[in-house]
Formats: structure tokens, C-alpha cells, sequence
């Protein structure tokens, strides 16, 4: 299965009026997960299905990419650390679907890709995991390997 692993775009900057799982995407969020879905669609990248935190900045990007995907879900084991269960649900995955994508958060985001590519969850650091960051893994209950990463600097270029 090719599994991408997604920052959420740029949201407001936190405080303490508001919860940290009701903030938004700014506008320089939406444009970046729009030019992703771009380079996403001339890439015909199609997803399956698209995974994304409960949390509202997760949510509204996977939103913006719902034109390059055939179905969205909130799944609340993406607003936390990597668990068994999380890789329990990508192994079942596999076996249903060709790409899927989680909307994540950082460091969670990174220390996935760490287990998922090193089976180390503490290497998460060495991913730099920007927002609306995509990691495009190829995942077999086996084995994983990178395919290829999209840095918001090479969405800029791209766009």
C-alpha cells in the first residue's frame, strides 16, 4: 500500500482562550494545503482514503485535499503518539486499499514515519515534518520504504 503521512497546513498560533484542538487553519494554512492538493492532482495522486485527526487543523486540511480523495474519516488515533493499535489499523488497511493518507500532528507525524521506516518511534527527530509536509511511504506488513517527501519549500517551487 503507498501510505502518505501528512503535517496539517498552518493554523493559528495557540492560546489560552482557545483548546488546542479547535484551531484553524490561517489562510496561509488553506493556501498550503491547496497548492498540496495541486501538486497532488498533477502528480494523479488519488487516495482511497483519507485518515485525519479529529482536531480542526487536521480536519481542514484533509478537507482541501477531498478532491484527490474517494472517502474522509476522522480517526482519533492520529491525535496522539503512535500506538499498536494505529499500526494494527494501517496493516488492515493494507489489505482493503492501494494509497491512503493520514492528516497528523507533529511530533506524532514524525515519530510515526520513525516507527513505520525504522521501527523506532524515538527516532521521530530525524524527519523534519514541516507543515503540510507529505511523506510518501510504500508499506508492506514486511517491510517500508520512502518513495519520495514534499517539503512546503518544494510545494512553493512547484506551485
Amino acid at each position: 500500500m503507498e501510505l502518505h503521512l501528512i503535517r496539517h497546513a498552518a493554523a493559528e498560533i495557540p492560546h489560552l482562550d482557545l483548546h488546542d484542538a479547535d484551531r484553524k487553519l490561517t489562510f496561509k494554512g488553506k493556501d498550503q494545503a491547496k497548492v498540496l492538493r495541486k501538486i497532488l492532482q498533477t502528480l494523479e495522486v488519488n487516495y482511497d482514503l483519507v485518515l485525519c485527526s479529529p482536531w480542526r487543523r487536521a480536519r481542514e486540511t484533509a478537507s482541501l485535499l477531498e478532491p484527490v480523495a474517494d472517502k474522509l474519516e476522522p480517526c482519533e488515533l492520529l491525535a496522539r503518539a503512535p500506538s499498536t493499535e494505529l499500526l494494527l489499523l494501517i496493516e488492515d488497511l493494507a489489505g482493503k486499499h492501494n494509497t491512503v493518507a493520514m492528516v497528523g500532528h507533529q511530533p506524532w507525524i514524525s515519530e510515526l514515519t520513525a516507527l513505520l521506516l525504522l521501527n523506532d518511534a524515538s527516532l521521530g527527530d530525524k524527519f523534519e515534518f514541516r507543515k503540510s509536509s507529505l511523506y510518501a511511504l510504500e508499506w508492506t506488513p514486511h517491510q517500508s520504504f520512502l518513495r519520495f517527501v514534499l517539503p512546503p519549500g518544494v510545494l512553493r517551487r512547484l506551485r
